[in-house]
């Protein structure tokens, strides 16, 4: 009789019943994932024990300089729960930085020593902070050496951290196969972009700008920044801006620029190859007494590339740049870099786009799919000259023009807004060491 009640009352109230089972499915599904998430990081954990009873030469003093603010200020409470137990395990000391207002961790960087290294807890635009205030050092050759520096992805975009430790499902595994990667202490050397601001009337020139990922300009990089004005639509907010940004004239929907570039070289009898990084030939024959002698020092190869011809070497290209989307990318960047060789990647878009066409584009870029060009360069040197013009847009009020002049005049490198003005830009081989899985290791 109970159960023939039960059952009536369900079919009497069915809206209430359905809404009541739709919640105790997703509590289930929920309890499910946390308990996936929770075994997961068990055995992260017993990794890490096991990893720090094992002898190696892996950094024992580590500093994570870490960005509170961070994806919606969620960073904290994910290195702590995700990542610092693996670095605690694994016998680690371990001291936290953080980095409370923004060009704080330049100053850190600028001064950070007495450390085996640092790590760098935060999102593209931290990384990209952090790696120009190291390289702005007197001495960041030396630096760069001897001090390799680790990522945790606890941004909101991830890019060069992507590009290292590949896509996963679950952000809790990226997090801890990232800090996993700082425990094992493998490392691998990657490519620097060298980003100059040409700033015009000036006495004294613009400091350089360091990026492991791409410089980027147009209606695409326009709309993804705009996103968080969509905070209404959560998660999906990043798709609602792609179809709300059309066609809004604060968009960069005209990027005319004019580029000189030259084309990429593996070394020839011209230049030298004087933009290569050095190859390191390390000692031979060593014998197990030798752990009780000085450590001998590692001896620069140099090729002879008075042979080599290349008659492309050091000739300037010309370009004139007329698109809704343009991008300069160094092979950390993923997707957009396919190559794995040491060049920048020239990338432009269509010159004019619809709505429709638009709206597919931007939600594919959301679901982390490769950008489609219309026309790609490769080159080692890079000369950007943007034409910037007094535009008249169409607002109602002055207020919203001035807003919408403004939009036109910025770009992103790593992710990060930047006034939008010449610059030369130089990829520099091999420039910084990172830490990397096991398999990625060089």
């Amino acid at each position: 009789m109970k159960i023939l009640n039960f059952f009536k009352t369900i079919r009497n109230n069915w809206k209430k019943s359905t809404f009541a089972a739709c919640l105790v499915a997703y509590g289930v599904d929920y309890a499910i994932e946390k308990q996936k998430v929770k075994e997961m990081m068990r055995a992260y954990c017993l990794e890490a024990v096991a990893l720090g009873q094992t002898s190696g030469e892996r950094p024992k003093r580590v500093t994570v300089i870490l960005n509170p603010a961070a994806n919606g200020r969620k960073a904290v409470k994910d290195f702590e729960k995700y990542c610092a137990p693996l670095l605690h395990l694994a016998g680690l000391t371990v001291s936290v930085v953080n980095s409370d207002n923004e060009g704080q961790i330049k100053g850190l960087m600028d001064v950070m020593d007495n450390t085996d290294c640092v790590v760098i807890a935060g999102g593209d635009g931290s990384l990209s902070e952090a790696v120009t205030g190291f390289l702005r050092r007197p001495d960041a050759n030396s630096a760069a050496k001897k001090l390799p520096l680790g990522i945790i992805p606890l941004g909101a975009t991830n890019q060069v951290a992507t590009s290292i430790f590949g896509k996963y499902e679950k952000r809790e595994q990226f997090m801890a196969e990232a800090t996993k990667a700082v425990v094992e202490g493998n490392t691998k050397l990657v490519d620097v972009m060298k980003i100059e601001p040409k700033v015009e009337n000036t006495e004294t020139p613009a400091k350089p700008v360091y990026a492991l990922g791409e410089v980027q300009w147009g209606a695409f990089r326009d709309a993804h920044v705009r996103r968080n004005r969509y905070w209404l639509y959560g998660p999906f907010r990043s798709y609602a801006s792609m179809v709300f940004s059309w066609p809004k004239d604060e968009l960069a929907w005209d990027c005319q620029a004019h580029i000189k570039y030259v084309k990429p070289c593996t070394g020839c009898s011209k230049c030298g190859g004087r933009h290569l990084a050095p190859e390191i030939e390390p000692p031979k024959n060593r014998r197990w007494w030798h752990s009780f002698l000085s450590k001998p020092t590692n001896f620069e190869k140099k090729a002879d590339f008075s042979k080599i011809i290349n008659e492309e070497c050091g000739v300037q290209h010309e370009l004139d740049v007329n698109t809704v989307d343009f991008s300069i990318a160094s092979p950390n960047a993923v997707p957009t870099v396919q190559s794995t060789d040491s060049a920048l990647q020239i990338a432009l878009g269509q010159k004019e786009v619809g709505f429709t066409d638009f709206v597919k584009e931007g939600w594919n870029r959301v679901g982390g799919e490769a950008p489609e060009f219309q026309e790609i360069h490769t080159a080692q040197e890079v000369w950007f000259t943007p034409k910037i013009e007094e535009k008249k847009i169409k607002e109602e009020t002055k207020e919203e023009e001035t807003k919408a002049e403004t939009y036109m005049r910025w770009l992103s490198i790593d992710h990060e807004n930047f006034e939008l003005m010449p610059m030369h830009i130089t990829l520099q081989p091999d420039r910084l060491t990172i830490f990397c899985p096991r398999q990625k290791q060089m």
